[in-house]
C-alpha cells in the first residue's frame, strides 16, 4: 500500500515534516491501515518515533476508541524502554491514561536520572491528583536538586491529602525544611507550624 510504503520511506530518510503529512491523513484510513502504520512506529527510531507518537496522540484527533487504546499502548511500551516516551502519556491530558500508567511513573520516580522527566513526572502526579504515589514524590523534598524539591513540594501541595499535609511536617522538621515547606503547610494550617518555626530558627543560630 503507497500509504504504508511511502510513511516508511519517510522514516528511514528521517523526514519528520514528510511523516507528520501521512499522519495527518490518518484519521481517514482503514483500521487494517492505521493498525499497520501503527506497527511501523513500533519499529521505528526513538527520535523519530517520539516526535511521531507525540503529534499522533497529541495533535491529531482520534475518535476511533480502539485504534487510541493501541496507540496509548505503544507508548506505553516504549515508555519502559526509553522513559522519555511517558511525557507523550502525560500530555495527552487524558486522565484515565495516566492512571493506567501509575505503576510506570512509580518506576519512573524510583529509576529515572533524567531531571526532565522526573520532572514531568511529579508535576503530572500532582496535577492529577494520583495519591499512591505521594511516597515516592515525597522522597525527592531530600534530593539535592532544588528544582525537583520544588516540584515534590507542589505537588504534594496539589494532592492535598492526610498522607502528602504529613510527609511536609516530616520534612518540616529536618534540616530540609525551607520556606516554601513552610509556606505550603501554612496555607493548610498545619498544627505543626510553631514546631517547624523553632526548628529553622535554631538551625540559624
Amino acid at each position: 500500500m503507497r500509504y504504508i510504503t511511502g510513511f516508511k520511506e519517510s522514516i528511514q530518510k528521517s523526514d519528520i515534516k514528510e511523516a507528520k503529512k501521512f499522519l495527518d491523513r490518518f484519521p481517514g484510513e482503514t483500521d487494517e491501515t492505521k493498525s499497520e502504520l501503527i506497527n511501523e512506529l513500533a519499529l521505528a527510531p526513538d527520535n523519530a518515533a517520539w516526535d511521531l507518537l507525540f503529534y499522533l496522540a497529541v495533535e491529531i484527533k482520534i475518535f476511533d476508541k480502539e485504534i487510541y487504546k493501541q496507540i496509548i499502548q505503544l507508548i506505553m511500551d516504549r515508555a519502559h524502554l526509553n522513559f522519555k516516551f511517558a511525557v507523550i502519556l502525560y500530555e495527552t491530558g487524558n486522565i484515565k491514561d495516566i492512571k493506567g500508567g501509575i505503576p510506570l511513573m512509580k518506576y519512573i520516580l524510583s529509576n529515572s536520572t533524567d531531571q526532565y522527566i522526573i520532572s514531568e513526572t511529579i508535576e503530572t502526579a500532582g496535577k492529577e491528583k494520583i495519591l499512591v504515589l505521594v511516597d515516592d514524590i515525597a522522597e525527592y523534598i531530600y534530593y539535592d536538586n532544588a528544582i525537583l524539591k520544588e516540584k515534590a513540594v507542589k505537588a504534594l501541595e496539589n494532592i492535598g491529602s492526610k498522607e502528602a499535609i504529613h510527609r511536609l511536617e516530616q520534612a518540616s522538621a529536618t534540616i530540609k525544611c525551607d520556606n516554601n515547606i513552610l509556606n505550603t503547610l501554612k496555607r493548610f494550617g498545619s498544627e505543626k507550624q510553631p514546631t517547624v518555626e523553632k526548628t529553622i530558627a535554631a538551625e540559624k543560630k
